[in-house]
């Protein structure tokens, strides 16, 4: 299967699956998909936009169902992002603006709950803070408000964020 935006990127799956039993393994590429196209699934988070950049990512999977447990899995995952450029909203200049990045070896199991990263490169990146009238950094005001507090981990603990455990390598 495959699919192509209208702004460039494409989609593509190639695997199985069945139905009885439910399971299937395979992969799912994705291709110079444009992100100001997909930025629109962060609008509830921040108060940036994603001006430019393009992302490609390769997602080996398995999943299965069976005697009431769900069981899903991505093994080797990789991402990349070129050319990425963040603005505030309702400006068109950038503030971050990132070359490339590059994630690889990504691995989470969905029934443990765990997640692995194996190496993170990132090449090119440039940031612009300024201070307000009030002194007040404007990066810590592109968030949007979340109930509660995150607990910060102590140095060399695992990352738990809602029951999921991220382990660096």
């Amino acid at each position: 299967f495959s699919a192509d935006s209208a702004h460039g990127g494409k989609l593509r799956w190639k695997g199985e699956a069945s139905v009885n039993p439910i399971r299937g393994s395979g992969e799912l590429t994705l291709e110079n998909a444009a992100l100001p196209e997909l930025a629109v699934y962060l609008k509830s988070y921040t108060r940036a936009t994603v001006a430019a950049g393009q992302l490609a990512a390769t997602l080996p999977y398995r999943f299965s169902y069976s005697a009431g447990k769900f069981e899903a899995s991505l093994a080797g995952a990789r991402l990349a992002l070129r050319d990425l450029a963040l603005a505030r909203e309702g400006s068109s200049d950038s503030f971050a603006t990132l070359t490339r990045l590059d994630v690889s070896d990504i691995n989470a199991d969905l029934a443990r709950r765990e997640a692995t990263v194996g190496e993170v490169r990132a090449d090119g990146g440039k940031l612009t803070v300024k201070r307000d009238a009030k002194g007040e950094l404007d990066l810590a005001n592109l968030m949007v408000a979340a109930a509660g507090h995150a607990a910060v981990p102590a140095p060399g603990a695992a990352l738990v964020v809602n029951n999921w455990k991220q382990i660096g390598r």
